[in-house]
């Protein structure tokens, strides 16, 4: 329902399939403004990964979605979220549409790189890696962080955005030499620094929790969101020894999980109310804390008795494509054709 007619993606919304909407007796095969967006293509893509999808190689064409992000790649290396009615780059471009376009050329089996007897054959090519690359490096700002553009202010999501765009771009499965030109020393110090630390000593209600949680920005308040973004981003850098598991844990259980709706709200702000985005992000947090398997001080299952105590359960996540283990493996063993 979704997957464009010229199979080069997704929609977001049925709304935009004007076809179904069309009673001016227009072509029927011209539906101009019914574009493929990078998000919603991104987003289908991991749903049916998720989804287990066995067929999904048979049924989208994957060279065709990658000649629509060949289309979708300005000149600098970044991408627009899509392309206008006369096909060229439209919407803003900053890390996000990196991160959404990688993610996809990823899921789509061309990480290793794509056969060039393929590429002759069908007439397709692939995004300049090169270029992409070296824009995402260099936004990396003078504290280490990523701002959505240069001399912006660096941001924890973009930072997420920069890394994982980065590391599902390289093509020799090397993540450690794919990011060893950025600052990692900063990077790192500007992430550890997100986590608050309340002056009452407690997260609200006088237990002496502390805060604990993460904020995108300097002198921003804590928010679930963040929590993961930055915790993630320190996994990928595999930095996540630094992060205090324990205060983290119990600022999503104790103080943003809402106890009367279920969910997890924005923040510790008694009045708000949960929602999918900040619902899903808190329990990929505690994904991440729960399975984290790296021993760095001997005492890693040891040092969060907070959380071992409460037997979560959750699937291992994958940091850099959001999605369980599980549903990585599936996606990565998929035989494309």
């Amino acid at each position: 329902m979704h997957y464009i007619s010229t199979k080069e993606g997704f929609r977001g919304s049925a709304i935009y399939d004007l076809h179904d909407h069309d009673n001016h007796g227009d072509d029927d095969n011209d539906n101009s403004y019914d574009k493929p967006n990078l998000a919603a293509t991104c987003f289908a893509l991991q749903i049916l990964i998720i989804l287990k999808d066995e067929n999904l190689v048979k049924r989208i064409d994957r060279y065709k979605i990658l000649n629509y992000l060949v289309k979708c790649q300005l000149e600098n290396g970044s991408f627009a979220p899509g392309l206008d009615i006369y096909g060229y780059p439209f919407g803003e471009n900053d890390l996000r549409y990196c991160m959404l376009a990688s993610t996809i050329r990823f899921l789509l089996g061309f990480s290793n790189g794509v056969k060039s007897q393929n590429y002759n054959n069908n007439n397709y090519q692939d995004i300049n890696i090169l270029k992409f690359q070296e824009y995402i490096k260099s936004l990396q700002s003078y504290d280490g962080g990523f701002g959505i553009f240069k001399m912006s202010e660096s941001h924890a999501g973009i930072c997420f955005c920069g890394l994982s765009g980065l590391i599902l771009s390289d093509n020799n499965n090397n993540q450690d030499k794919i990011i060893e030109k950025l600052n990692i020393e900063k990077l790192t110090k500007f992430l550890v620094f997100r986590q608050v630390s309340s002056d009452e000593g407690d997260g609200g209600d006088g237990d002496g929790d502390g805060d604990g949680g993460f904020n995108g920005r300097l002198n921003k308040d804590s928010d679930t969101c963040y929590c993961f973004w930055v915790m993630s981003s320190l996994f990928l850098i595999k930095r996540q020894n630094l992060i205090d598991f324990d205060k983290l844990s119990k600022f999503l259980i104790n103080h943003t999980q809402n106890k009367v709706m279920g969910g997890f709200n924005k923040s510790i702000d008694p009045e708000e109310t949960p929602d999918p985005l900040h619902s899903f992000l808190g329990l990929a947090a505690l994904s991440l804390i729960s399975n984290d398997d790296n021993d760095y001080n001997n005492d890693n299952k040891s040092s969060n008795p907070f959380l071992t105590g409460l037997n979560l359960n959750l699937k291992k996540l994958d940091p850099k494509v959001v999605i369980s283990k599980e549903s990585y493996d599936f996606g990565i063993n998929l035989k494309w054709e």
